[in-house]
């Protein structure tokens, strides 16, 4: 009997959950940028998404602040790229070019020791009536599920 309204307590809750009634919490880890009260720099924090709010808790000291979104006037997704080059020995990759390809091997031996690679870092920025900006970052994924369940009504 206790397995039939165990299977019976999950069906109803996940009808609930799927057809409105109870909503499941928005609540995601972020790292702090700047502007949350309370918080250093790359400290990790948990945004909650509410109806009417938007609430930062510091996960270390457990402090909260907590936004209205009616004093939300802008949400911006920031996008930061960084360029980071890595160079490796030049004469060895020359010479071993040089050796197997000749002359044209040696050039392409001497340039391939040059790699250039993109780091792209996410931001989301809240601003506020104030002009107050609340900024942090997690992976993009994360980021656009924020702006996606953030319900903003200007």
């Amino acid at each position: 009997m206790d397995n039939e309204n165990k299977k019976q307590d999950s069906f109803f809750t996940r009808f609930i959950l799927k057809f409105g009634g109870i909503k499941p919490k928005f609540q995601y880890v972020i790292k702090h940028v700047e502007g949350i009260y309370n918080a250093s720099l790359d400290e990790t924090m948990q945004i909650e998404l509410k109806p009417d709010c938007v609430i930062f808790q510091n996960l270390s000291s457990h402090t909260k602040e907590s936004i209205n979104k009616t004093d939300i006037t802008d949400i911006i997704l920031l996008e930061e790229t960084e360029e980071i080059v890595k160079e490796k020995s030049v004469i060895p990759r020359v010479v071993v070019g040089a050796l197997i390809f000749g002359v044209v091997g040696g050039i392409i031996g001497g340039l391939s020791a040059t790699k250039i690679k993109e780091n792209t870092k996410y931001y989301i920025q809240i601003v506020l009536k104030n002009g107050e900006k609340k900024t942090f970052t997690a992976n993009k994924f994360i980021l656009k599920t924020i702006l996606k369940n953030m319900n903003i009504q200007h």
